[in-house]
């Protein structure tokens, strides 16, 4: 293995984040570990599964319609942009996560996309909650 393989192997599984990567039917093929501890399947799980098994159900249509969009002109909005969405782990814990998407491409081909996802469930109750503290002394005045 080339020392750069390596390198991105090292990153790839040493980050907390999650690092995935899904072709352009939206099947894992990629799963690191910051993936396991946020979503709770592991590799072996998840690898070949859809990527249904972290969106929640009534988010579905509307994910796979810009799924599909982004496959046909080969552009994510979410390049450059971080998207904040609900998720669902394993045994359909609720979880909220930011992420951005890589479009993945070999010889001018979309092979998929890759992501990089980070669970921020506890600062989005954490603001949930202030935003309640801040209307509940609103009400009171």
């Amino acid at each position: 293995m080339s020392q750069n393989c390596q390198i991105l192997e090292s990153i790839f599984n040493g980050v907390g984040d999650c690092v995935l990567f899904c072709d352009t039917q939206g099947i894992i093929r990629l799963w690191s570990r910051g993936c396991e501890k946020i979503f709770g399947y592991s590799a072996k799980e998840a690898l070949g599964q859809s990527l249904d098994i972290i969106i929640p159900e009534k988010y579905r249509k509307r994910h796979w319609d810009g799924f599909f969009n982004a496959v046909k002109s080969k552009i994510s909005k979410y390049s450059d942009d971080l998207l904040s969405v609900p998720a669902i782990g394993k045994n359909n814990k609720s979880i909220s996560i930011d992420f951005s998407i890589a479009i993945v491409e070999q010889d001018s081909q979309l092979l998929g996309f890759g992501a990089i996802i980070r669970d921020v469930t506890q600062s989005f109750l954490e603001k949930k909650q202030l935003k309640k503290e801040i209307e509940e002394l609103k009400n009171k005045i």
